[in-house]
This record gives C-alpha cells, sequence and structure tokens, in this order.
C-alpha cells in the first residue's frame, strides 16, 4: 500500500487484511521509506522514475514492547539444553 501524503511506498511492520471497511490493511507500524529512482526501458516496458525522499509519515508504535520479569539462573537455562525428555520420538539430542 502507498504512502497516503506522497505516495511512495511504505515500510510495514505485521501486515494483514482489515476487516474494517474503511482500511485495506491493519499493522503495528507503518512509516514512509521513499523512492528509489530507475531508468526507463522502452523495450521491456519499465518507466523512468524519479527518487523521493521520505516524506515523514509515520503510524503506529515504533518500538517493541519489551517483556519485563526476572531472569532465570544460569544452571537452570544450561540445564534445559542438556536434559532429554523422552517422547517416543527420534530427535537430533537422542544421537548425542
Amino acid at each position: 500500500m502507498p504512502c497516503p501524503n506522497c505516495g511512495a511506498p511504505c515500510y510495514y511492520r505485521n501486515p494483514a487484511p482489515s476487516p474494517v471497511k474503511g482500511r485495506d490493511y491493519e499493522y503495528t507500524y507503518a512509516k514512509c521509506i521513499g523512492r528509489t529512482g530507475r531508468e526507463g526501458d522502452e523495450e521491456r516496458g519499465i518507466t523512468a522514475q524519479e527518487a523521493t525522499k521520505p516524506c515523514g509519515w509515520e503510524d503506529g508504535k515504533s518500538s517493541y514492547v519489551e517483556i519485563k520479569g526476572e531472569p532465570l539462573p544460569v544452571e537452570e537455562v544450561e540445564q534445559r539444553h542438556t536434559i532429554v525428555r523422552r517422547t517416543g520420538r527420534l530427535v537430533l539430542k537422542d544421537y548425542r
């Protein structure tokens, strides 16, 4: 979907079709990235395009929400990777 201000391409984080009639896409964050220039080629049907700078349009939260909690002790983290649970299926750890 193009930028609503200048029509240049946008970067969308987590895009999905929107169930709301007024919007085409739902997203958590969107930002205008501008347009890169290209030369035209009539044989291949490519039209020339001028480069444009981003217009500065942004929508949504630009950063991820950090999940806070107590870190696990080092001993417990190391044990997670060395203890093998038997599930009845062969996995890579069973061969070691």
